[in-house]
């Protein structure tokens, strides 16, 4: 991605929490990779970018692919907030969505990216029942198809491959 950014002419700005910026009218606040995070010469799952991104009284968590000890050290650091939609980590793979840290996000929504009968079982049955718990009202890309969030700021509106969902 790097490479072909470079060839375009893309500037890459490297991220970091803590770190905010503005962008299109919404914040955009960065919780994770923390600065003295190292990544190794592979890539991981935990190299991901964490943002929360609010526009107006709405609010939307990206998590990447991090798993269990970035959601841990989120929570030590006090960055975890309520949010409206959630995007779960790492397709819903029981490394990720802990107890603690769907207690801190508390989601309204809960958005997993997983491909049809992926080799992976993903989403994880756990996950999806912890989610369950929490009251979150789950979109998946395997069984909805195509999802579109849309917020004014005040109201989000969720529609499926399938159809309108519904308003919150």
């Amino acid at each position: 991605m790097r490479d072909k950014a470079v060839a375009v002419g893309a500037k890459i700005v490297p991220r970091c929490a803590p770190g905010q910026f503005a962008f299109g009218g919404a914040t955009i606040q960065v919780l994770a990779p923390e600065p003295d995070y190292v990544p190794l010469d592979e890539p991981k799952n935990n190299d991901s970018l964490v943002m929360r991104v609010t526009f107006g009284q709405s609010s939307l968590m990206l998590t990447g692919d991090v798993e269990r000890p970035i959601e841990q050290e989120m929570l030590y650091n006090n960055e975890l907030r309520p949010t409206d939609v959630l995007k779960v980590a790492h397709h819903g793979s029981r490394t990720s969505s802990t107890e603690e840290f769907l207690g801190a996000v508390q989601p309204a929504f809960a958005v997993i990216s997983a491909g049809f009968e992926n080799s992976y079982g993903h989403p994880h049955p756990t996950v999806v029942g912890r989610l369950r718990e929490h009251h979150a009202a789950i979109l998946r890309t395997d069984v909805d198809g195509l999802i579109t969030i849309r917020t004014d700021g005040r109201r989000i509106t969720v529609e499926t491959f399938s159809g309108l969902l519904g308003q919150r």
